[in-house]
């Protein structure tokens, strides 16, 4: 089972961020919040708390709003799920370098993606660190 998060998500392409939103209501309940750049996303995070963000990197156009969000103090303690193109550990090792928090292949089944963030972000609700998740 799993405990009730609020996630943003920067992607531009709209049919992927109903695709992510739409499983993460499903599967496990999450609320997100879609926008389709860093200005946008900036300025909900001077509004709203997240619990994590979710970041689209396949076209690598995108890494610079990661060291952004890693550098910002309003987003900086928030896990940053990174969508990479594969799950090779050299990718998901230099997206962990550069302040990723899970690196998820693009190519994963939307129903498996927020049981992986869960285990992940280890936010179970039978976990007891859920309930001292600190920012």
């Amino acid at each position: 089972m799993y405990a009730k998060k609020h996630i943003l998500i920067i992607e531009s392409q709209k049919d992927l961020q109903k695709i992510l939103k739409l499983s993460l209501k499903i599967e496990a309940g999450w609320e997100a919040v879609t926008v389709d750049c860093e200005r946008e996303a900036a300025m909900l995070l001077d509004r709203i708390e997240f619990d994590a963000i979710i970041l689209n990197l396949v076209n690598g156009d995108r890494l610079p709003t990661l060291a952004k969000l890693k550098t910002n103090p309003q987003s900086a303690p928030i896990p940053i799920i990174a969508i990479g193109l594969s799950d090779r550990a050299g990718e998901s090792s230099y997206l962990t370098k550069l302040g990723a928090a899970v690196v998820i292949p693009q190519m994963l089944n939307p129903i498996l993606l927020s049981d992986r963030i869960a285990k992940k972000l280890n936010w179970f609700m039978n976990n007891p660190q859920f309930y001292n998740h600190s920012r």
